[in-house]
């Protein structure tokens, strides 16, 4: 009801958030939402991770708006359109058996590129070497070698790592990207590192008021676009990750801050130095129904301490559109992205107009 505030609104979105999309419906809704102080609207859009990623969907709200403050003239289709008619049960059998037929020629790929990049494939998931030690021995080693970098410390528990229900909280904020800049060039890190490390000292000062603070460092997963240019403006899903220390358990946020670059710097060249796609075919290698059962259990035993935890957190950095957009007229004066995990992930995006 007018006029709400931002905390009102924030806890419209979570309440949106947390009803997960209608599977009998094409997996995407938009919400306009009203009654905002100042005769500002927000507008909502809420789509499943099996259909786009972050880049994907910012490149989609640029395309649904207008360069200039005069809407555009949209002429009418030439013909009318129609959905692609619903697949039949025989038409689903030929395309599995399809899939089925190309699995041993994706799996020898597959194989052929871990095999090619195994030394490299060890050290990104924390397995040090130790003169004389064999790959195997390395693999069984629950903690990874002393000389490795904090960057691929196993997770500790902490109050994040907990059964994912369907309740939602969301909160919002702005920062003036003129500081960050300012920062980034004092210290010689980049803008991703000023955005790790604001998440850093947020989520530090959030577990020391709820005593709550591990001794050892929090681990966040950080998602990397591996779009190539002739994939720009493409749909689905190219994207990769790779986990960085928060470095939650030093003080001092200058400290922290370099650390985080130190961090960064590592995980990108651990990264970088693996095939942009093979972790894509190991996810996509797994028939679907098995990967989700695996992944719940692997979860659930995480959560239980039974193994050790991949990361805490997720921190996600996608840039807006880098020039000036409108809707019917009027401009977003804020854009937010986030992520909203239920049984599968879905991307939402929005902004206050």
């Amino acid at each position: 009801p007018p006029t709400g505030d931002n905390r009102q609104l924030s806890e419209q979105v979570a309440r949106i958030e947390a009803r997960p999309l209608d599977r009998n419906r094409p997996l995407w809704e938009l919400y306009v939402i009203e009654g905002l102080a100042e005769r500002y609207v927000a507008q909502l859009t809420k789509i499943h991770h099996c259909a786009i990623d972050g880049v994907s969907g910012a490149e989609i709200l640029a395309t649904l708006l207008d360069l200039t403050p005069e809407p555009r003239k949209v002429d009418p289709p030439r013909r009318a359109w129609r959905p692609e008619p619903r697949p039949t049960d025989v038409e689903m059998v030929l395309r599995g058996v399809w899939s089925v037929a190309g699995t041993p020629r994706k799996g020898f790929r597959l194989a052929r590129q871990a095999i090619r990049n195994l030394p490299t494939l060890s050290r990104s998931l924390g397995f040090g070497e130790l003169p004389g030690e064999s790959l195997i021995n390395r693999a069984l080693r629950r903690r990874p070698a002393p000389m490795l970098s904090e960057a691929s410390t196993p997770a500790p528990q902490s109050l994040f790592n907990c059964e994912i229900t369907p309740h939602r909280r969301f909160a919002f904020g702005s920062l003036s990207l003129d500081e960050v800049k300012q920062i980034k060039q004092q210290r010689g890190v980049t803008v991703n590192d000023v955005v790790m490390a604001l998440c850093a000292g947020a989520l530090r000062r959030y577990l020391e008021e709820r005593r709550e603070l591990p001794a050892d460092p929090l681990v966040a997963m950080v998602p990397v676009s591996i779009r190539t240019e002739e994939q720009q403006g493409s749909f689905g899903n190219q994207v990769s990750s790779m986990t960085a220390s928060l470095h939650t358990h030093v003080a001092d946020p200058i400290q922290r801050l370099d650390r985080i670059h130190e961090s960064m710097r590592i995980a990108k060249e651990q990264h970088q130095a693996l095939p942009a796609t093979l972790l894509q075919d190991f996810a996509q290698f797994a028939p679907p129904a098995v990967a989700a059962r695996a992944a719940r259990v692997i979860a659930r035993a995480a959560v239980a301490r039974w193994m050790d935890l991949p990361f805490n957190v997720v921190v996600s950095n996608i840039p807006g559109p880098q020039f000036p957009i409108y809707g019917l007229g009027s401009r977003p004066v804020s854009y937010t992205h986030l992520r909203a995990h239920e049984t599968k992930t879905r991307i939402s995006f929005g902004g206050v107009w």
